[in-house]
Protein backbone atom coordinates (compact mmCIF):
# COMPACT_ATOMS: atom_id res chain seq x y z
CA UNK A 1 0.00 0.00 0.00
CA UNK A 2 1.54 3.50 -0.83
CA UNK A 3 1.55 5.58 2.35
CA UNK A 4 0.10 8.62 1.99
CA UNK A 5 2.13 12.27 1.83
CA UNK A 6 1.71 14.95 4.07
CA UNK A 7 -1.74 16.96 3.29
CA UNK A 8 -0.95 20.09 1.14
CA UNK A 9 -3.03 22.38 2.94
CA UNK A 10 -0.85 22.12 6.01
CA UNK A 11 1.41 24.82 6.75
CA UNK A 12 4.92 23.37 7.63
CA UNK A 13 7.51 25.27 9.16
CA UNK A 14 11.25 24.94 9.56
CA UNK A 15 11.92 25.99 12.96
CA UNK A 16 15.20 26.78 13.64
CA UNK A 17 17.15 28.50 10.30
CA UNK A 18 20.56 30.26 10.19
CA UNK A 19 20.76 32.67 7.20
CA UNK A 20 24.47 32.31 6.22
CA UNK A 21 24.42 35.64 4.23
CA UNK A 22 22.27 38.38 3.13
CA UNK A 23 22.85 37.26 -1.17
CA UNK A 24 21.83 33.93 0.12
CA UNK A 25 18.71 34.88 2.12
CA UNK A 26 16.11 34.91 -1.24
CA UNK A 27 17.85 31.46 -2.52
CA UNK A 28 17.15 29.81 0.58
CA UNK A 29 13.57 31.82 0.69
CA UNK A 30 12.68 30.46 -2.89
CA UNK A 31 13.70 26.98 -2.22
CA UNK A 32 11.81 26.67 1.50
CA UNK A 33 8.81 27.63 -0.44
CA UNK A 34 9.14 24.89 -3.56
CA UNK A 35 10.23 22.37 -0.78
CA UNK A 36 6.92 22.55 1.01
CA UNK A 37 7.36 25.37 3.65
CA UNK A 38 5.07 28.41 4.31
CA UNK A 39 6.55 29.13 7.86
CA UNK A 40 10.50 29.85 9.05
CA UNK A 41 12.03 30.77 12.18
CA UNK A 42 15.14 32.42 11.55
CA UNK A 43 17.80 33.34 14.02
CA UNK A 44 18.84 36.40 11.84
CA UNK A 45 15.31 37.21 10.33
CA UNK A 46 11.59 37.92 10.36
CA UNK A 47 9.70 39.18 7.53
CA UNK A 48 7.45 37.89 5.22
CA UNK A 49 8.13 36.87 1.52
CA UNK A 50 6.05 35.65 -1.32
CA UNK A 51 4.61 31.97 -0.13
CA UNK A 52 6.72 31.88 2.92
CA UNK A 53 6.60 33.99 6.06
CA UNK A 54 9.37 34.40 8.54
CA UNK A 55 9.40 34.76 12.07
CA UNK A 56 12.53 36.26 13.99
CA UNK A 57 13.98 33.68 16.55
CA UNK A 58 16.61 34.40 19.38
CA UNK A 59 18.63 31.72 20.62
CA UNK A 60 19.79 33.52 24.46
CA UNK A 61 23.67 32.88 25.00
CA UNK A 62 25.34 32.91 28.02
CA UNK A 63 27.69 30.88 30.53
CA UNK A 64 25.12 30.77 33.63
CA UNK A 65 21.85 31.32 34.51
CA UNK A 66 22.04 35.41 35.46
CA UNK A 67 23.40 35.88 31.77
CA UNK A 68 20.60 33.96 30.14
CA UNK A 69 18.36 35.71 32.40
CA UNK A 70 19.56 39.20 31.56
CA UNK A 71 19.39 38.11 27.58
CA UNK A 72 16.07 37.36 28.12
CA UNK A 73 15.00 40.72 29.54
CA UNK A 74 17.15 42.28 26.43
CA UNK A 75 16.02 39.98 23.62
CA UNK A 76 11.97 39.06 24.24
CA UNK A 77 10.25 42.53 22.82
CA UNK A 78 12.78 42.61 19.86
CA UNK A 79 12.11 39.28 19.03
CA UNK A 80 8.74 37.01 17.58
CA UNK A 81 10.27 33.69 19.08
CA UNK A 82 13.02 33.47 21.95
CA UNK A 83 14.70 30.23 22.38
CA UNK A 84 17.07 28.72 25.36
CA UNK A 85 20.05 26.07 25.30
CA UNK A 86 19.41 23.36 28.07
CA UNK A 87 23.18 23.85 28.59
CA UNK A 88 22.84 22.47 32.05
CA UNK A 89 20.07 21.24 34.31
CA UNK A 90 19.28 24.59 36.33
CA UNK A 91 19.03 26.64 32.46
CA UNK A 92 16.83 23.84 31.61
CA UNK A 93 14.61 23.84 34.47
CA UNK A 94 14.47 27.62 34.31
CA UNK A 95 13.80 27.85 31.10
CA UNK A 96 11.36 25.06 30.44
CA UNK A 97 8.77 26.36 32.54
CA UNK A 98 9.41 30.44 32.20
CA UNK A 99 6.41 31.47 29.98
CA UNK A 100 8.53 34.64 28.25
CA UNK A 101 10.36 31.26 26.41
CA UNK A 102 8.85 29.83 23.37
CA UNK A 103 11.62 27.14 22.58
CA UNK A 104 13.64 24.69 24.82
CA UNK A 105 16.96 22.94 22.52
CA UNK A 106 20.29 21.08 23.19
CA UNK A 107 23.12 22.43 21.46
CA UNK A 108 24.76 19.50 21.58
CA UNK A 109 24.18 15.45 21.70
CA UNK A 110 25.40 15.81 24.89
CA UNK A 111 22.98 18.11 26.90
CA UNK A 112 20.22 15.42 26.10
CA UNK A 113 21.04 14.09 29.14
CA UNK A 114 18.97 17.09 30.31
CA UNK A 115 15.63 15.71 28.84
CA UNK A 116 13.44 13.23 30.95
CA UNK A 117 9.87 13.41 32.40
CA UNK A 118 10.50 16.41 34.72
CA UNK A 119 11.79 18.67 31.89
CA UNK A 120 8.76 17.96 29.40
CA UNK A 121 6.19 18.29 32.20
CA UNK A 122 8.06 21.31 32.70
CA UNK A 123 7.68 22.77 29.37
CA UNK A 124 3.75 21.53 28.89
CA UNK A 125 2.93 23.83 31.94
CA UNK A 126 5.12 26.50 30.86
CA UNK A 127 3.76 26.17 27.11
CA UNK A 128 7.26 25.59 25.91
CA UNK A 129 8.13 23.89 23.19
CA UNK A 130 10.66 20.94 22.84
CA UNK A 131 13.29 21.02 20.18
CA UNK A 132 14.86 17.88 18.33
CA UNK A 133 17.63 19.04 16.14
CA UNK A 134 18.21 15.81 13.12
CA UNK A 135 21.00 17.68 12.14
CA UNK A 136 23.86 15.31 13.76
CA UNK A 137 21.84 12.37 11.96
CA UNK A 138 23.05 14.38 8.58
CA UNK A 139 26.40 15.67 9.40
CA UNK A 140 28.01 12.26 11.52
CA UNK A 141 29.93 9.41 10.30
CA UNK A 142 30.44 6.00 10.86
CA UNK A 143 30.57 5.50 15.06
CA UNK A 144 29.43 9.25 15.91
CA UNK A 145 26.47 8.85 13.50
CA UNK A 146 25.13 5.88 15.77
CA UNK A 147 26.21 7.13 18.44
CA UNK A 148 23.88 10.14 17.76
CA UNK A 149 20.95 7.83 16.14
CA UNK A 150 20.94 6.15 19.65
CA UNK A 151 20.99 9.97 21.94
CA UNK A 152 17.87 10.69 19.73
CA UNK A 153 15.98 7.96 19.87
CA UNK A 154 16.54 7.68 23.65
CA UNK A 155 14.91 11.26 23.65
CA UNK A 156 12.15 10.47 21.39
CA UNK A 157 10.81 8.03 23.79
CA UNK A 158 10.69 10.58 26.21
CA UNK A 159 8.56 13.38 24.29
CA UNK A 160 6.30 10.59 23.03
CA UNK A 161 5.53 8.98 26.50
CA UNK A 162 5.18 12.70 28.26
CA UNK A 163 3.13 13.68 25.13
CA UNK A 164 5.50 16.85 24.71
CA UNK A 165 4.52 19.62 22.07
CA UNK A 166 8.07 19.48 20.17
CA UNK A 167 9.82 20.71 16.97
CA UNK A 168 12.08 18.63 14.56
CA UNK A 169 14.07 20.72 12.49
CA UNK A 170 17.18 20.11 9.96
CA UNK A 171 18.76 23.17 11.82
CA UNK A 172 19.77 24.44 7.75
CA UNK A 173 22.76 27.54 7.67
CA UNK A 174 22.45 27.36 3.88
CA UNK A 175 19.98 26.38 1.31
CA UNK A 176 21.98 23.66 0.56
CA UNK A 177 21.15 21.90 4.16
CA UNK A 178 17.29 22.31 3.29
CA UNK A 179 15.57 19.53 3.56
CA UNK A 180 11.54 18.60 3.10
CA UNK A 181 8.78 18.07 5.33
CA UNK A 182 8.44 14.55 3.61
CA UNK A 183 12.51 13.74 4.24
CA UNK A 184 12.04 15.47 7.47
CA UNK A 185 9.07 12.60 8.63
CA UNK A 186 11.02 10.13 6.96
CA UNK A 187 14.38 10.13 9.51
CA UNK A 188 11.79 10.70 12.16
CA UNK A 189 10.55 7.84 11.71
CA UNK A 190 13.98 5.92 11.45
CA UNK A 191 13.91 7.66 15.00
CA UNK A 192 10.61 5.61 16.04
CA UNK A 193 8.26 8.71 15.78
CA UNK A 194 4.97 7.88 13.99
CA UNK A 195 4.14 9.56 11.27
CA UNK A 196 1.33 11.65 12.88
CA UNK A 197 3.48 13.11 15.36
CA UNK A 198 6.31 14.28 12.91
CA UNK A 199 3.69 15.70 11.09
CA UNK A 200 2.73 17.41 14.13
CA UNK A 201 5.76 18.42 14.77
CA UNK A 202 6.92 20.10 11.85
CA UNK A 203 3.04 21.76 11.31
CA UNK A 204 0.71 22.21 13.78
CA UNK A 205 3.20 22.76 16.80
CA UNK A 206 4.85 25.55 15.38
CA UNK A 207 1.65 26.67 14.82
CA UNK A 208 0.80 26.62 18.46
CA UNK A 209 3.57 27.88 20.02
CA UNK A 210 2.90 31.10 17.64
CA UNK A 211 -0.85 31.32 18.75
CA UNK A 212 0.09 31.44 22.39
CA UNK A 213 3.19 33.95 21.65
CA UNK A 214 -0.33 36.03 20.08
CA UNK A 215 -0.08 35.45 16.63
CA UNK A 216 -3.17 34.64 14.45
CA UNK A 217 -4.47 33.33 11.17
CA UNK A 218 -0.85 31.43 11.33
CA UNK A 219 -2.79 27.46 11.71
CA UNK A 220 -5.09 25.65 8.91
CA UNK A 221 -6.85 22.17 9.53
CA UNK A 222 -5.90 19.27 8.33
Amino acid sequence: MQEAQPNSRLRFAETHVHFSSVSSKQRFLELASKLGFSVLFATNGGEKAEGIEVFSRRDLEGENLSQIKKRLSEERKKADLVAVPCMNREVATWAARNPDVDIIYFPSLEHYKYLDNSLVKLSYEGRTAVELSLSPLFEKEGAKRVQAFSTLRKAVTVLLEKGAVFFITREPKTEYELRSPRSLIAVARLLGIPREAAVRAISFYPSIILEWRGYEGVREEA
